[in-house]
């Protein structure tokens, strides 16, 4: 599990395109079904995501009815933009969920300071992501939707709810399990691979882990072998799956 790290605002900054993030690559696409019931918001948004990195296809909805309705399409991953202040859509969450059962959830809120009691009833309702757009940097959330598309999941920054317990611990371990193996990656890879993609070092992310510094580099290396790569920012910028084992 990962947390969003303190960026730029969503709403505040349209920032150069600068292409795909895997320009020159051949890779798989992930298919998103991006819901915004402003118009503005969903056409930039998706717009800009989808230049960040062409994997991405994208297509936009205007409401959770609406997505519903083509629940015979297949969608890696549904993005859900509230532009609530306090998220309390639960139930058009619920829909999603019994609608698109075999994809990932994320929820982007206009929220500017974590709810925790929401992030908790989120979570627990099979969210994978919960997504501030006041804080969250546009291409740190395209590396949060890559991340989501293995399996993983992410939290706000300032999120200190039952992700700590070990029962939680355990649902969040068995379901990105699955998605990080087919990506060649442990889950404790792809684990420390989310914090370096949030520019975290290595003596960070064993604080944050309680790990040793000793084991934290060993899976460093571990994730930069897999990516083809002796260097650090190299494998940052590759997603799992995509490096030569």
């Amino acid at each position: 599990m990962i947390e969003e790290r303190d960026g730029t605002d969503l709403k505040n900054a349209m920032p150069s395109l600068p292409g795909s993030v895997q320009s020159g690559q051949s890779i798989a696409p992930i298919i998103i079904a991006w819901i915004d019931d402003v118009k503005l918001t969903r056409e930039v948004f998706s717009r800009v995501i989808n230049q960040i990195d062409a994997a991405f296809q994208i297509s936009v909805f205007e409401s959770v009815s609406d997505c519903a309705s083509h629940k015979a399409q297949c969608f890696d991953i549904i993005v859900y933009h509230s532009h609530e202040i306090l998220f309390e859509r639960f139930g058009e969450t619920e829909v999603l969920r019994r609608s698109f059962p075999a994809s990932y959830l994320i929820i982007i809120s206009d929220e500017i300071t974590v709810d925790s009691r929401v992030v908790d009833v989120v979570l627990n309702a099979g969210v994978s992501a919960y997504v501030s757009s006041r804080v969250s940097d546009l291409r740190v959330f395209a590396k949060t939707l890559a991340l989501v598309g293995a399996g993983g999941l992410s939290v706000p920054r300032g999120y200190h709810g039952p992700d700590e317990g070990e029962e939680a611990r355990r649902k969040s371990d068995e379901q990105a399990s699955a998605g990080f193996r087919l990506h060649g990656l442990t889950q404790r890879e792809a684990e420390i691979l989310g914090y370096l993609w949030l520019g975290e070092s290595d003596r960070a992310i064993a604080k944050k882990l309680q790990l040793s510094f000793a084991t934290v580099k060993m899976h460093v290396g571990n994730v930069m072998r897999k990516a083809g790569t002796s260097d650090k920012a190299q494998a940052v910028e590759d997603k799992p799956g995509e490096a030569n084992p």
